[in-house]
């Protein structure tokens, strides 16, 4: 009981210990997202003094990066503008429609109508020029049966269906288990659907594949219930390798919470946004808010898996019977217990 009573103690103190620092690591997440916030808008006006240059390339790829920091109706009409202009209208249209879906949903927009008729005048521009290719495998598909068209993986749902590519040569590619590549150009005009019919030649030296005959095992009889040794309920290893989960946690916190100052290293805080000295700078500043959220998700699960594994050993401990000998109990620790035992007293 005294020593069941000391690991308690212990864990509850490492567990009290971990709220200062969740504290502290926490506190710089407002002043970052507002960093990165900032940031974004940086790569916005780049993004529009590309487009006034006609570098329509640079301007969809500062304005694509700005959208995996927050993705708004303008941003995503930016962005099929710009495919629009490259030539890329299988990817303009795919914009096109997520701005006419995804406008009407998000509240606060200005000048929602405009940006909606827009991306409208898009999308049926895009209609007019794009090209189709549906793909048919006669029978039952192969095993391993991997289609691209024009350099792109065709999902299982589309094949037998029409898929979007640009106009002009189009390439269509085959590969599946103990069958020879197929290879096919064919030429796509805008507006139009050219069907292609994969037909696979199996590879000579291909093995057929037979099911393996299920060898006959004979299992001796288990024993009569009587005669079985009484199987002792002890503490198990399980509360033991959550609470090392929890400390491996704490440290992968750290290492986060390091890698994302380093990121931030170059760009001093002006008192209300970062203000980076170069463009490398600001280059590995973009990395500093993927780090900060890994570091709040590693104090979430430290603390989660140090609050579950304790009520964990408090119940196992609670309904363990070891068994009866000589007079005495005797609890033989398991290898989890031993290990955690290790992780604990270190971190104590």
């Amino acid at each position: 009981m005294r020593l069941g009573i000391r690991w308690v103690a212990r864990i509850c103190a490492v567990a009290l210990g971990l709220i200062p620092a969740a504290v502290l690591l926490a506190r710089p997440a407002l002043a970052q997202d507002e960093a990165t916030l900032a940031s974004r808008r940086v790569l916005l006006d780049q993004a529009e003094q590309a487009r006034t240059a006609g570098d329509h390339t640079r301007a969809l790829d500062l304005a694509r990066r700005a959208g995996t920091i927050q993705m708004t109706p303008s941003v995503r009409l930016f962005v099929a503008e710009e495919q629009s202009q490259l030539g890329e209208l299988a990817g303009a249209l795919v914009s096109a429609e997520a701005c006419i879906r995804e406008t009407p949903r998000t509240a606060n927009v200005s000048n929602a109508d405009v940006i909606v008729q827009r991306c409208r005048e898009i999308g049926a521009s895009v209609r007019a020029r794009i090209g189709y290719v549906t793909v048919r495998v006669p029978g039952a598909p192969p095993e391993g049966l991997h289609v691209r068209v024009a350099g792109s993986e065709l999902a299982t749902a589309l094949i037998g269906a029409p898929f979007v590519v640009n106009p002009g040569n189009v390439s269509v590619d085959a590969t599946a288990d103990g069958m020879q590549p197929f290879h096919q150009e064919v030429t796509v005009g805008a507006g139009a659907t050219v069907d292609v019919s994969v037909a696979f030649v199996r590879t000579p030296d291909a093995p057929t594949m037979t099911a393996p005959a299920t060898p006959h095992v004979s299992l001796p009889a288990p024993p009569p219930a009587s005669e079985r040794a009484p199987q002792p309920r002890g503490v198990s290893a399980g509360p033991f390798v959550v609470m090392g989960i929890g400390a491996l946690s704490v440290g992968a916190t750290v290492l986060f919470y390091l890698l994302r100052n380093d990121a931030i290293s170059g760009c001093p805080s002006n008192g209300q946004m970062l203000v980076c000295r170069d463009t490398p700078a600001f280059n590995r500043a973009q990395s500093a808010g993927l780090y900060n959220a890994l570091t709040n998700a590693g104090i979430v699960t430290s603390g989660v898996a140090f609050g579950v594994g304790l009520v964990w050993l408090i119940v196992d401990r609670a309904t363990a019977q070891p068994p009866r000998q000589s007079g005495s109990w005797h609890v033989r620790p398991s290898i989890g217990w031993s290990a955690a035992a290790l992780v604990l007293e270190g971190a104590l």
